[in-house]
């Protein structure tokens, strides 16, 4: 979906402005594809309010508690997630209380581009993509990398990206150079 939209993922300092551009590159015409879905779900939440530099709960001097939901930074981050349903490029809760469900269901449909999650969903992610492997020991679940799946994702990697990774490796060889030819010069001084 971002290759068709010729867009790159996500990055960490990207701003939520630099978000919605990319949501609406990733929204279809019609709106039946959309970029995200935004979940009922406390900890993805959270995540998009640190993301725009707030916090919930700060301890002030004197060791207490402040309760801080209704500073500008949360207010404008809910307020934003509001206007991202509201505008169409992503698809708000379906069910008042079925946490993250909603969405990761219509991520792996293909109805939305990006899923935000957590690392609590890594592992389903994972098993689901044929990366690993589950084994039940009793009560215990133990994973494992399927040599398989790796394959795949090499081939799958290697037909998406070949003109990027060539230039990641040309860029780290002339870096290399450079560093090599910067030592040798300095060694000679």
């Amino acid at each position: 979906l971002f290759d068709a939209a010729g867009a790159d993922p996500p990055s960490a300092t990207m701003s939520f402005g630099d978000f919605e551009r990319l949501a609406q590159s990733l929204t279809s015409p019609d709106f039946s594809r959309r970029a995200i879905a935004i979940p009922i779900d406390t900890w993805v939440s959270y995540g998009w309010i640190k993301a725009d530099g707030g916090e919930l709960v700060t301890v002030g001097a004197d060791g207490q508690p402040r309760f801080s939901i209704d500073s500008p930074e949360v207010v404008d981050t809910i307020s934003y997630l509001d206007h991202l349903v509201d505008t169409k490029v992503a698809y708000g809760p379906v069910l008042p209380d079925n946490r993250s469900l909603d969405a990761y269901a219509l991520f792996r449909s293909g109805l939305t581009a990006m899923y935000a999650s957590g690392s609590w969903d890594l592992v389903k992610v994972l098993k689901e993509s044929g990366l690993v492997g589950e084994r039940r020991e009793g009560t215990r679940r133990l994973y494992s990398i399927r040599p398989e799946g790796l394959a795949e994702l090499h081939t799958f990697l290697s037909e998406l990206v070949p003109d990027r990774l060539g230039r990641l490796k040309r860029a780290a060889e002339a870096e290399e150079r450079e560093r090599t030819a910067h030592a040798r010069e300095s060694r000679s001084n």
